[in-house]
């Protein structure tokens, strides 16, 4: 008969214990696999150690499975994996393998998020922001998202034209402040901000 019990360290592991007293440790998910969670379940010391040795297999294919459905920097997959219960040893062995074959690169995960983002009207800022969220270092952020002064400008320029659209109708001082939050929350600094509304015609006032 076995002995199960979350383990101490990561909820989503399951330690099994043997009337021996030898203990194992697995992802719960793995653990259900193989039928190990169920009552009376049973298993031999050497199945258990079997079992064990598959953990590093089972890490790969969820990490394979992530990064197939969608890019994601390597803190990601670890998290992920954390999450579904795989150990340290495992997780970082999946993770070593995924750079080995490319699928992890968070140079280049960082430069296709940048292109993404600027068609999109984001800022260099709120980029650079966003992959420092997912656990890219910070020179590997500026390497990949350098500044563009002139590039942000035009990017800002034209959200402002669409902005003003939406904001017509009211005063131009009030539409103006409008537009210019809506490009401070987009990660826009206030001097590239105050650029582009003094070449496009607004009125920022003089308390901003």
């Amino acid at each position: 008969m076995l002995s199960v019990a979350p383990s101490q360290n990561n909820r989503n592991r399951v330690q099994i214990e043997l009337d021996s007293g030898e203990v194992f440790e697995l992802p719960r998910t793995l653990a259900a696999r193989h039928g190990l969670l169920k009552d009376g379940a049973e298993a031999t010391p050497q199945q258990l150690r079997r079992i064990c040795q598959e953990e590093g297999r089972f890490a790969r294919e969820k990490a394979m499975d992530y990064l197939a459905r969608a890019g994601h920097t390597t803190m990601e997959v670890r998290r992920y994996l954390h999450r579904l219960g795989v150990g340290e040893e495992a997780g970082q062995a999946a993770i070593k393998r995924m750079l080995e074959l490319k699928y992890l690169d968070d140079a280049a995960y960082s430069r296709r998020r940048s292109e993404l983002d600027r068609e999109a009207g984001k800022s260099v800022r709120a980029t650079r922001q966003k992959l420092l969220q997912r656990g890219v270092d910070r020179e590997t952020i500026r390497l990949a998202v350098p500044e563009d002064p002139e590039g942000e400008a035009a990017i800002a320029r034209e959200l402002a034209k669409q902005l003003s659209r939406r904001y017509a109708a009211l005063p131009e001082q009030e539409a103006s402040r409008k537009v210019a939050m809506s490009l401070a929350r987009r990660g826009f600094t206030w001097d590239t901000i105050r650029r582009v509304m003094d070449t496009t015609g607004f009125d920022l006032g003089e308390d901003i």
